[in-house]
């Protein structure tokens, strides 16, 4: 074989089969086949290159264990890793970059392994597709002279001994005898496999006994041994030394490749904005099954995980024995890694009258027992994560205010919740889609006396669906949330709310200014309620001393503020101090964390 410009030249009797594996390849992945089964099978194909939208991916996976079901786990993340990307502290990575050294983790002689992962339906197996198409056609990785491209699902067929030689004839038939030359040049082959959360063999990468057991080992492409230990090798260049190999999976197995030779980790965050729109109106499917065709197998799938987890729902109020359901709840609700979280949103929806008449349409009746013992379990479920204010217990709780909205039951509602003595969610990352929920939930409540939402991560527009029920919170903790003075306005206009009952309101940490000081100092001008104010750790100066001296004077009802941890001049301090002397009986704290502190005074809750 010659070697040109660091590349092996393909030897020519070699070139008709490579141009018949490009041919066969194109034709394969040109279009978007989907066979959809709902009253009648149908087929159901797009033009690749009009089908396919361009993915959001990331060249790094942040470490964690999954305590929320995956999807919703990702989702919180998505907006976060999106912001990051655009401000560059994320780096976005490119199909045709994977085995780029510059985002390589490790450097091998050996060959290069990559993984990509991502949620279930976020577009793993089209862009395995497109890489696919783009190389056949001369697009990407030219420095490959053969993809071998396999989906773990298929592979499950194989339950006996075989050689990764009779893996590739199963499928490309027409390389019979070249296959020998194949090998001699590893470093252009890329092999490629998809969906390794749905392998049913075993591959532990941290089990050191694979590579000294004779059984494990596969020396050579014409080794029998198990499809895993095919797979294993080949990742750890064990077999075939100096080819790549790319494999992607659901963020549930990317533990098995922790200890695997993996230079490029990348995740799929999914579509940016406008590759949203392009991918809702290129042919999203609403059928309930596809129908895969593969080698070996036809396998029936449904297009989305959503989709697969409502059917399940529906199945539990389609049942002839309804008493199982209480059963099944309890049981699923006890997974901690919250892989049914969404599964039980189904389930609470369904309880609600007007989501029953919609169903009765189409499947009849649905059994009011079993709708009952749906929302017992909500209730008992909601009040029993009330009184647990452990970690997972908030997570746990927000959860089952998740299922207190989907059942869109007012009188359950208030009924669990009346009035709330706590609601705290400190340190738990919140979305608009929480922000909305709580809200929701709040509005039902008479009074909230305690609502803590301190460093949850709450965006602008998380604050904008709280808005309007932040009044009904006689404490209110919204500290070490990146607010600015326009989420402060938010808090404002709850307090110019007629019927305000914030007695207790911490903004400390918020990214609060001067200006934004004098706005919300203008609110209080109007506002009765407010005992305490809690102002430190934000970007105040000397210039809003005027603005706070007029509240500390004139707010009949403060009795404390805290002010330390600003960026107030020795003399704007004491200007403040000196209010003391002015209202006996209020306390006006400026001091920083490197003075003694204050003791606890009043009710008011803090953790510095």
């Amino acid at each position: 074989m010659n070697i040109i410009g660091g590349l092996t030249e393909l030897p020519s009797h070699m070139e008709d089969v490579q141009q018949k594996h490009k041919e066969t390849l194109k034709a394969q992945t040109e279009t978007l086949s989907v066979n959809t089964i709902l009253m009648n099978e149908k087929v159901k194909d797009f033009q690749l290159r009009d089908g396919y939208a361009e993915l959001t991916i990331i060249s790094t996976v942040r470490d964690r264990t999954l305590v929320e079901h995956e999807l919703l786990a990702r989702g919180r993340d998505h907006e976060e890793w999106r912001e990051k990307c655009l401000r560059g502290k994320l780096e976005k990575i490119r199909t045709d970059q994977l085995f780029h050294s510059s985002f390589s983790r490790r450097i091998s002689r050996s060959g290069s392994s990559a993984s990509v992962s991502g949620v279930a339906g976020i577009g793993k197996t089209t862009m395995v597709q497109k890489i696919v198409h783009d190389w056949a056609t001369a697009k990407i990785y030219q420095q490959f002279q053969f993809v071998f491209s396999f989906k773990f699902r298929d592979l499950n067929s194989i339950n006996c001994r075989v050689t990764l030689r009779e893996c590739i004839l199963d499928q490309y038939p027409y390389f019979g005898n070249m296959l020998g030359e194949v090998w001699k040049n590893p470093e252009g082959l890329l092999f490629i496999f998809d969906g390794l959360d749905e392998f049913k063999g075993r591959i532990d990468f941290a089990d050191s006994r694979r590579d000294t057991e004779p059984r494990h080992q596969c020396p050579d492409p014409e080794w029998w041994c198990e499809v895993s230990d095919i797979v294993y090798n080949l990742i750890q260049h064990k077999l075939l030394p100096g080819c790549s190999v790319l494999v992607t999976t659901r963020p549930t197995a990317l533990h098995l490749l922790e200890k695997a030779e993996i230079s490029v980790r990348a995740e799929i965050l999914g579509f940016d904005s406008e590759e949203r729109k392009q991918y809702f109106t290129s042919g999203f499917l609403v059928e309930l099954l596809e129908r895969e065709d593969s080698a070996r197998s036809v396998v029936y799938t449904f297009p989305h995980l959503t989709i697969q987890e409502f059917v399940a729902a529906l199945a539990q109020y389609l049942t002839a024995d309804p008493g199982n359901i209480v059963t099944i709840l309890i049981k699923v609700d006890g997974m901690r890694d919250g892989r049914f979280e969404v599964f039980l949103r189904f389930v609470a929806g369904l309880s609600s009258p007007r989501t029953a008449c919609i169903l009765e349409e189409f499947l009849g009746p649905v059994p009011n027992q079993t709708t009952c013992r749906v929302i017992d379990w909500v209730k008992e479920e909601v009040k029993c994560q009330i009184r647990n204010t452990s970690r997972t217990g908030k997570r746990r709780l927000l959860n089952s205010l998740h299922y207190l909205f989907e059942s869109q039951n007012p009188e359950l509602a208030q009924q669990t919740l009346g009035s709330v003595k706590l609601l705290s969610f400190c340190t738990l990352v919140m979305n608009p889609i929480d922000c909305a929920v709580l809200s929701h939930v709040i509005r039902l409540c008479d009074t909230i006396k305690h609502l803590d939402l301190w460093n949850c991560y709450i965006q602008c527009e998380g604050f904008q669906r709280l808005g309007p029920v932040l009044h009904k919170c006689q404490e209110l903790g919204l500290g070490g949330n990146d607010l600015g003075d326009s989420g402060v306005k938010l808090v404002s206009a709850a307090l110019r709310n007629p019927d305000c009952k914030i007695q207790r309101l911490r903004l400390d940490s918020v990214g609060l200014t001067d200006s934004g000081a004098e706005d919300l100092v203008s609110t209080l001008s109007a506002n009765r309620s407010l005992l305490e104010l809690d102002l430190r750790y934000n970007s105040l100066t000397d210039r809003c001393v005027p603005a706070v001296r007029r509240l500390i004077l004139t707010h009949p009802s403060l009795e404390l503020i805290w002010l330390g941890e600003n960026q107030f001049s020795e003399d704007g301090r004491k200007q403040l101090e000196n209010l003391r002397r002015i209202r006996p009986g209020l306390r006006v704290d400026v001091r920083s964390s490197r003075e003694p502190k204050l003791t606890l005074i009043g009710k008011f809750y803090y953790r510095r």
